[in-house]
């Protein structure tokens, strides 16, 4: 049971490290079609183009899971404890908005795509089975920095202090 959850947990990752292992192996078979057998492969930018929005965005909501996202804390560090605190929040609240709409327009972009059928040129491949990642990578995302904020306990402003040096070790 225990693998299995661990399965479900790191699934983003899991796609991610597919999405990326696919894209290596077609750049270096493009590469010998292209240049050694002089027979290039015209479907490999869809197939490459599709796995590296997969890849990206699953790997964006693993990055909010292990707080491994960018972000610029020199100036915040030797502020006050409680300003501190009140930043975090207001950053907090800031990539949740972000991330809700971010989410939201790219639901409706997927729902548009869709509803017209557009797909690539090549492959015939759907264009809101590439872009449908994003809006569950926001969703992701979302679930993700909010259960570590509260993890690490920023948002409830409880081991505050415990907390940063735990990110730091």
């Amino acid at each position: 049971m225990k693998k299995i959850l661990l399965f479900f947990k790191n699934f983003d990752l899991a796609i991610s490290i597919f999405a990326m292992t696919v894209i290596t192996g077609n750049c270096f078979m493009g590469v010998i079609m292209r240049y050694i057998f002089n027979r290039p492969i015209v479907w490999l930018e869809e197939i490459s183009m599709a796995l590296i929005i997969w890849s990206v965005f699953f790997a964006a909501g693993y990055a909010f899971r292990t707080n491994n996202h960018v972000s610029v804390e020199l100036l915040v560090e030797y502020l006050p404890r409680k300003l501190r605190w009140i930043i975090e929040v207001f950053v907090f609240i800031v990539v949740i908005l972000t991330l809700c709409f971010f989410g939201f327009t790219s639901f409706k972009l997927v729902v548009h795509l869709f509803d017209i059928m557009r797909v690539t040129n090549i492959l015939k491949i759907p264009y809101w089975i590439i872009y449908l990642p994003i809006p569950i990578s926001s969703v992701l995302m979302i679930i993700n920095y909010t259960l570590s904020s509260i993890k690490d306990g920023y948002i409830l402003g409880r081991n505050y202090e415990e907390g940063r040096e735990k990110i730091y070790e």
